[in-house]
């Protein structure tokens, strides 16, 4: 194909170049005779008629031969436009389809009588506002072209993503017509959808606790560091509360791991529903939690906890009843690491562990 056409570009070369040395050489050799005097007038006149007569064969021969090329040429660029695995459209100044290839009809669904003579229009999915198409016209009208993404609308109603190119065609500079060349992408988005949800999806799991759907260690961890940071520059207070089941180990000697398993997804719940959304409730391993409270003072979070506390204490547990939670708080001070922060915090647990369980302790 490639050569087919290299023998067409050269040959409207060669066809100028044949005719011109065809002409020079016959002007040399009537001039050579004429000045040697080998011809009569009468001779010189018919060799005249003879270069023209030979002239105008060759003109209508190649004449003859470039209607065939073009006719072959027209035939091959009208299989490849029909052919190509691409969406052709070609539309006048007004956006009336003119022409369209047998693969919009694939992609469309319409067949080809049915849109040509129709406005561009009918493929509209109503998905764009009409400052898209604004946008988009201005950018043809001011560059003479667009390279992006639409929501069209096939014939039976479904919505489908296409990538698509319009150009606008000139003569004598102003636009005629548009030609689209366009493919249906639809495929490659939901690909693309999937793997992002499951980017996501990964995302949540690696900072999210497999039993209570909450934050694991590692997710408190980042948080805490950045609420760390954000004291230094804001000095907003916040204070951290560690939650431990009392008799955890009883529970799961009792009724198994499986009811210790709920009790800890329930506690979870009844937590999380009862905590603003500025605070940061994580599981910290085992039967222990942690709660990150915020733009809080240490006055203002002991009665938090003691509510929480309290909310705990007198919640129906499936299975086992009613069971007890043990907090210890700590607020932050910039003289703390973060590790000397959690271990005042766990100390502070610890103090109510010791001092009965059921209780908030504070170091």
């Amino acid at each position: 194909m490639g050569e087919m056409f290299s023998f067409i570009n050269n040959f409207y070369k060669l066809k100028q170049m044949f005719l011109f040395v065809l002409l020079f050489i016959y002007a040399l050799f009537l001039v050579a005779l004429v000045t040697n005097n080998m011809v009569s007038a009468e001779g010189a006149f018919l060799i005249v008629v003879l270069f023209i007569i030979t002239y105008m064969f060759f003109v209508n021969f190649f004449a003859l031969f470039s209607k065939n090329i073009d006719k072959h040429t027209k035939s091959v660029q009208q299989t490849l436009l029909e052919n190509i695995p691409k969406g052709i459209m070609l539309t006048s100044k007004d956006g009336t389809i003119e022409y369209v290839n047998k693969y919009f009809e694939t992609i469309t669904l319409y067949k080809k009588e049915e849109v040509l003579g129709q406005k561009v229009n009918i493929l509209k999915s109503g998905h764009h506002p009409q400052k898209f198409y604004e946008k988009l016209w201005n950018k043809i009208q001011s560059e003479g072209y667009f390279n992006g993404e639409i929501v069209n609308r096939k014939k039976d109603g479904q919505i489908y993503h296409q990538r698509v190119s319009i150009t606008a065609v000139f003569e004598e500079d102003k636009i005629s017509s548009y030609i689209a060349i366009f493919s249906d992408i639809s495929h490659e988005k939901e690909i693309l959808q999937k793997l992002k949800n499951q980017k996501e999806s990964l995302k949540k799991q690696a900072q999210m606790d497999y039993l209570t759907n909450i934050y694991n260690r590692s997710k408190f961890d980042d948080i805490l560091e950045y609420e760390c940071k954000k004291f230094e520059r804001y000095k907003e207070n916040f204070c951290l509360l560690f939650i431990d089941v009392d008799h955890f180990k009883r529970i799961n000697d009792t009724y198994g791991h499986d009811v210790g398993d709920s009790v800890l997804v329930e506690l979870s719940s009844v937590i999380s529903q009862n905590i603003r959304s500025s605070d940061t409730f994580a599981r910290w391993g085992g039967e222990e939690f942690v709660l990150l409270l915020s733009q809080t003072t240490l006055t203002q979070s002991k009665r938090i906890a003691n509510k929480l506390r309290k909310q705990v204490e007198f919640f129906e547990f499936e299975t086992v009843g009613n069971i007890t939670v043990s907090m210890g708080l700590v607020e932050y001070n910039r003289s703390y690491t973060i590790d000397e922060f959690i271990k005042k915090a766990d100390n502070a647990l610890y103090k109510a562990k010791k001092n009965g369980r059921n209780r908030v302790e504070i170091d």
